[in-house]
């Protein structure tokens, strides 16, 4: 699951503050957040077999699901840079009126 988590998160674009006073391993970055996608999705299967243990109920968990954890992880990250950079820009247009 991690080298997954790995492969998919070289797409990724994580820059979201470009400022050379900050000096992120993207690498290092990719692989923690890895390692916490991998955390998530073990947590989601310890939490499906509680599930059935209390209601006798499946919860399936396929690869699948796993990609699309990784999908929306991505989504979400495309969405706060947006929400980021707009925020930015009025700051910084604020600053330059004064």
């Amino acid at each position: 699951m991690e080298q997954v988590a790995d492969v998919f998160l070289e797409t990724v674009d994580l820059n979201i503050l470009s400022s050379d006073n900050l000096s992120i391993d993207e690498n290092e970055l990719r692989h923690r957040l890895a390692l916490c996608c991998v955390s998530i999705h073990k947590i989601v299967i310890e939490t499906a077999k509680r599930f059935y243990a209390a209601h006798k109920r499946h919860y399936y968990l396929t690869p699948s699901s796993y990609m699309d954890l990784m999908k929306t992880y991505d989504k979400m990250m495309t969405q706060t840079k947006q929400e980021f950079l707009v925020k930015k820009k009025k700051i910084c247009f604020f600053f330059s009126v004064f």
